[in-house]
């Protein structure tokens, strides 16, 4: 598809799933991708140490508007996606777990694009850092939403509380 139509790499690796994967021929099964998910978790971890390896914390020090502005835009987003789920009558609590995941920007997708293009300057570590703090924003919000939506189905209150300040510290 690169060479062909011109596409980027990542809409190839994205078609090529969905054409082999459960939803179309099946070549790639639901069983298999379930036992896959160990290397899927390392893959993540690989991508998270790779972006969180290109962060520089010392930019934030310099500019402050530029964490200002990553978090303003994590709040923006989080807002938007908020407001439009409750507009189409979802709880709240939905409404907010569905927000905070649409906060995270993919770090994979993002050092494939950026490797691809062979990007490199101010725009490019500055899109590396507001990447790196949308998703620790969308992690973060997750980690403390999750267990609410756990309370609603059967855990106590206590682990209700407690389980993201454990998930937190650790």
């Amino acid at each position: 598809l690169k060479r062909g139509v011109g596409l980027p790499r990542v809409t190839g690796y994205v078609l090529t799933g969905l054409l082999l994967g459960p939803s179309a021929l099946d070549l790639i099964s639901a069983d298999l991708i379930a036992n896959a998910r160990p290397i899927v978790d390392v893959a993540i971890g690989l991508v998270l140490y790779e972006l969180g390896h290109r962060l520089d914390l010392s930019w934030f020090r310099h500019n402050a508007w530029l964490l200002v502005m990553a978090v303003a835009e994590s709040l923006l987003t989080f807002g938007a996606i908020f407001a439009a789920m409750y507009y189409f009558d979802y709880s709240p609590l939905v409404c907010a777990l569905a927000a905070a995941m649409g906060v995270a920007t993919s770090p994979a997708i993002v050092l494939l694009v950026s490797h691809e293009l062979r990007t490199e300057g101010q725009l490019t570590e500055r899109l590396m850092s507001l990447t790196a703090i949308n998703t620790a924003v969308a992690a973060i919000l997750i980690i403390v939403l999750l267990p609410w939506l756990h309370m609603e189905h059967s855990a106590t209150a206590m682990s209700t509380l407690l389980h993201p300040v454990y998930v937190l510290a650790g």
